[in-house]
């Protein structure tokens, strides 16, 4: 099985097939030709951790404003702007190696299926540290789950997979009034500096 990205498929050899990746830092690349099915790519400079891509959808710019470390985890207080303030729960050893800090550049990033949509007016009773409110600009109904994508100000956007009914029995639609709730345990934290 080959995963085809941007047109070039990564394979599924076990992670050890070659050995170069781990001085690369980067998995062996084929490219798809209809003449010989997957010719290797060569080696280029372009493949580097420091340009590294997540999958996931939610990866939001802040600036680190408080660190408060209690035994084996620690919060991060984090500013997206627009007065929303993310809160990360992530270990006292990942604190320690990102070198996080007051007035850090960071991504806060969590994956779609972790994020709640409720109406504005629902009320506070809710568990999850962070709300980000906004406007839904998109919605994708499936037969099972739909993405919901919300616009939170400040150029940042939210997307949600929720279960299509949820996204009907809620009312959903574009221009909605939501909030996007997200529990600080499923908030991760990357450095961008």
């Amino acid at each position: 099985m080959h995963v085809n990205c941007n047109g070039f498929c990564y394979n599924n050899k076990p992670i050890n097939y070659y050995p170069e990746i781990y001085k690369r830092g980067c998995p062996y690349r084929y490219r798809y030709s209809s003449e010989n099915d997957y010719e290797a790519m060569p080696e280029s400079n372009d493949c580097n951790n420091s340009d590294m891509t997540l999958s996931t959808l939610n990866q939001l710019p802040g600036v680190v404003t408080s660190v408060e470390v209690t035994g084996v985890v620690g919060e991060v207080q984090i500013d997206l702007g627009c007065n929303h303030l993310a809160s990360a729960v992530i270990t006292a050893t990942s604190i320690k190696n990102l070198n996080l800090r007051s007035g850090s550049r960071v991504n806060v990033i969590f994956i779609a299926t972790s994020v709640m949509i409720r109406k504005q007016n629902g009320g506070n009773g809710f568990s999850a540290r962070n709300r980000f409110p906004g406007v839904v600009t998109e919605i994708n109904r499936g037969s099972i789950v739909g993405k919901v994508v919300v616009d939170i100000g400040c150029g940042n956007i939210v997307s949600a997979i929720i279960p299509t009914t949820a996204i009907n029995n809620l009312c959903i639609r574009v221009g909605s009034n939501v909030s996007t709730d997200i529990k600080a345990t499923d908030v991760m934290i990357m450095s961008r500096n």
